[in-house]
């Protein structure tokens, strides 16, 4: 995996609907703190693929992107 790869965390809000901070942290079993970090800064793939699971989806079916390989 890419170190240098982000995923823009708005993809994942899109799927769970809307929702405060403290819901969605809850349901992907973090801090607000932390879904504040990722809405600023995106996810690495690995954050991307556990975020993308606990809410029960496939990290290529929220980022079109997830299948392409790195340059």
């Amino acid at each position: 995996m890419s170190v240098d790869r982000r995923f823009a965390f708005d993809a994942i809000e899109a799927h769970l609907g809307p929702a405060s901070t403290a819901t969605i942290a809850m349901r992907l079993g973090v801090s607000a703190r932390t879904v504040w970090r990722w809405r600023a800064s995106g996810l690495t793939e690995l954050q991307a693929d556990r975020v993308a699971v606990a809410a029960g989806l496939h990290p290529g079916s929220v980022w079109d992107t997830w299948w392409s390989t790195a340059a």
